[in-house]
């Protein structure tokens, strides 16, 4: 009589299975994320016109800090590094990025929404500018 059961035998490999994982090809979170935090920086100082090679070299070295930041704060946290370790790299990432001269959020002109350009409108015409003022 043969059984077509699952073998006690531990799997090898860690356990991995053919097929498990990320799909080939896809890329790890690590390279979104910092490619998600250059095209931000490089947003924020006007885009990618406004961006020399020298610009861009500080950017990535910035988005690299901040990652690296952000790594070893959760190493601190399973306890596999110190916390004055991780206030050196995030001092380090904040001079980086404030070296950027990035504008102050919220510095942009308001954009008028289609209320507020009616509304704009409507007192114009209610109260016409004179001549001589």
């Amino acid at each position: 009589m043969t059984s077509t059961t699952q073998s006690s035998q531990p799997v090898q490999n860690g356990g991995a299975r053919p097929g498990a994982g990320r799909p080939a090809g896809s890329r790890s979170v690590r390279v979104v994320m910092r490619e998600k935090l250059i095209a931000a920086y490089v947003d924020a100082l006007g885009g990618s016109a406004r961006v020399g090679p020298i610009v861009m070299q500080d950017i990535e070295r910035a988005v690299d800090l901040v990652l690296l930041a952000r790594e070893m704060r959760t190493s601190v946290r399973q306890g596999s590094a110190k916390v004055s370790d991780l206030t050196r790299l995030e001092g380090a990432a904040d001079r980086a990025v404030r070296r950027l001269n990035l504008p102050a959020p919220g510095s942009a002109a308001p954009v008028l929404d289609l209320h507020d350009h009616v509304a704009r409108r409507a007192a114009e015409r209610a109260n016409p500018p004179t001549e001589g003022d």
